[in-house]
């Protein structure tokens, strides 16, 4: 069986969705949780509470407003390719007679058709804009995103083989010398000394 609303329920979040609001309006004024909450009748925990619901409803309208506005800005970009497409493939014309009437196809199924092509500077420059739109998708998309690379250096190295215990420090020491190896470990925040020395 389907629950129903009640007045009272409707009435107890209109009254939820106030005090956030106000709790809101109250915090970007600059006062504290604790001013909030002796003003509005409330503890300051309940204070945070409401304004990081509110937030999260403002953060909620952002989103939906930035994805129709992505969503408009890729309808208008795939519509800018297709007009290029013309460009670059050349014009699809009907054939028309002297006196301007359409021709039909010699087995009479269909009117006949053309492709009028362009000047290849204009088709060069119709790649070159669909190339630019093509880069704006992308990024509105999010397939451009920066890849991120970790330097790998020699002490990266080292370090992750003294984590996964392949090497010891005595190894690392001998290798390094005592004064390098501590500065190493020293760097990467690990103890300096291990538990057999200490």
């Amino acid at each position: 069986m389907a629950r129903t609303r009640t007045k009272a329920a409707d009435s107890k979040l209109d009254e939820q969705l106030d005090r956030e609001k106000k709790a809101l309006q109250l915090r970007k004024a600059g006062a504290s949780y604790r001013a909030i909450g002796e003003q509005l009748s409330i503890s300051h925990e309940q204070v945070r509470r409401d304004v990081e619901t509110a937030l999260s409803y403002i953060r909620d309208d952002v989103a939906q407003d930035a994805r129709k506005l992505r969503d408009l800005e890729l309808a208008r970009l795939d519509d800018d390719l297709l007009k290029l497409q013309d460009y670059i493939n050349g014009e699809r014309v009907l054939v028309r007679d002297g006196s301007g009437n359409p021709v039909m196809r010699v087995d009479g199924s269909d009117y006949l058709y053309e492709t009028r092509r362009f000047a290849p500077a204009t088709v060069l420059s119709a790649i070159d804009r669909k190339l630019k739109i093509s880069e704006r998708r992308s990024k509105l998309l999010g397939l451009d995103m920066p890849v991120k690379y970790e330097e790998v250096t020699w002490q990266s190295e080292v370090l992750a083989l003294y984590k996964s215990e392949q090497i010891t420090r005595e190894q690392i020491e001998q290798e390094l010398g005592h004064d390098l190896a501590t500065e190493l470990f020293k760097s990467a925040g690990l103890p300096l000394t291990t538990a057999r020395e200490g």
